[in-house]
């Protein structure tokens, strides 16, 4: 029996409605089997502009574009992506645009609409006066200070190598107090903004772990050492107090 009347019986063989796992459609011109490629539509998380807890209008067209550079994707294929994506209001506006309406058409009316509209001064200025909740662990403090640059970015040119040194100094000097004593030496020794992001989230494991041993919720080595400074001012007044009587 040869390669392809087998691979012929075998798809037959398998239920019906399952994806065939025929690796054998045709013989390739070597003699061995060539596979069989399969691809899906993409999909793109719905957006509408009006519900609150849903993608927002960045993350969404940072997933077209992705599309837009996937080479085995055709022009329509990401359009009729798009089309589907859609919902409410962002829907009607497409609709309002017409059939003929092309992606890049949609895209910059969307973009007049939910796009940021903010100027890149107040951006930065957003940025560099951000600085971490008391509540705030490293990681989505992070992806915050991130959000805000590339806000900013997109609203004018900042080059790729400025951008991670604008990151690297921001992080280190908008987070906690405790972290930033924890992780000076690191700041201080010039490490890239990717190994200062690993010491602050180790610095923020350290920190929890004692004050998980000291049940102590939110210990930390700062305020140690304002309590031990404080015990120390006391004994200085009592003596104080001795001398003078």
């Amino acid at each position: 029996m040869t390669s392809y009347t087998q691979a012929k019986v075998e798809a037959e063989d398998e239920p019906q409605g399952a994806v065939s796992s025929g690796k054998f459609q045709k013989q390739s011109p070597s003699g061995f089997p060539s596979p069989v490629t399969l691809t899906q539509a993409p999909r793109l998380p719905s957006f509408s502009g009006e519900q609150k807890g849903e993608t927002s209008f960045e993350v969404w067209k940072y997933q077209v574009e992705c599309l837009l550079q996937n080479k085995s994707l055709s022009q329509q294929v990401v359009a009729n992506t798009v089309q589907h994506s859609l919902r409410g209001k962002a829907a009607t506006i497409a609709m309002c645009l017409g059939p003929e309406a092309d992606l890049k058409q949609l895209i910059s009316k969307l973009e007049s609409i939910f796009g940021s509209v903010d100027r890149n001064q107040s951006l930065l200025a957003c940025f560099y006066g951000a600085r971490q909740g008391e509540s705030e662990d490293v990681a989505v403090w992070d992806c915050r200070l991130e959000h805000l640059l590339n806000q900013a970015a997109t609203q004018g040119s900042i080059p790729l190598e400025t951008r991670s040194e604008m990151l690297r100094t921001q992080l280190w000097s908008g987070s906690k107090p405790d972290l930033r004593d924890l992780t000076a030496h690191v700041f201080d020794q010039g490490n890239s903004y990717e190994d200062l992001l690993r010491a602050l989230r180790r610095a923020e494991a350290d920190l929890q772990q004692r004050g998980a041993r000291t049940g102590k919720k939110g210990a930390t080595p700062n305020m140690a050492a304002v309590a031990v400074q404080g015990s120390r001012d006391e004994g200085d007044q009592g003596d104080l107090e001795t001398v003078n009587n």
